[in-house]
């Protein structure tokens, strides 16, 4: 799609990149599609990241449905029972949600990262900036924001990647 160089492909594309069923997955292709159609991609891609695409979301809600049919199925349709967190599996299914929302962050940043995304770059800096400052740091997301901001090689990356690797 990417090669035709036409930016409506990118609605379809940048949820693409979070299809995975049985082990099948588009991301390669749709990256590979969205770094051709370039700043075409950037606005929905930001989206995405931020939460605020529909087809993204529905995507990443049945991924999360699927962690909570496998971890805590007494969930389903009881949210008084699971803001308790009383199934045995709560952890697991907390982590499993918890790495969902990371791998959001992690695809889109990738490809903003691709294209050199000058409006990404804030965005990246302050998620990086949060993830310091939380107690409940997700190593794996700061690492993967931190390479992200570094491959887009905007200067005013340089404090926070310098704190990240003074605090490691």
């Amino acid at each position: 799609l990417g090669n035709f160089g036409d930016p409506s492909a990118v609605k379809v594309l940048v949820p693409s990149l979070f299809y995975e069923e049985q082990g099948f997955s588009l991301f390669s292709q749709a990256r590979k599609s969205l770094i051709k159609l370039g700043k075409y991609a950037e606005n929905e891609l930001i989206k995405a990241y931020k939460g605020e695409d529909p087809e993204v979301n529905k995507l990443l809600d049945a991924q999360k449905l699927k962690a909570k049919k496998r971890f805590c199925p007494v969930y389903i349709g009881k949210p008084e029972i699971e803001k308790k967190g009383t199934c045995p599996n709560d952890g697991k299914y907390k982590t499993t949600l918890a790495s969902i929302n990371a791998v959001k962050k992690i695809k889109t940043s990738i490809v903003l990262a691709d294209i050199r995304s000058a409006k990404a770059v804030d965005m990246l800096i302050t998620e990086l900036e949060k993830q310091l400052a939380s107690k409940e740091k997700q190593p794996f997301l700061s690492e993967h924001i931190a390479v992200q901001l570094a491959k887009m090689g905007d200067k005013k990356a340089t404090p926070t990647l310098i704190k990240m690797v003074d605090k490691s």
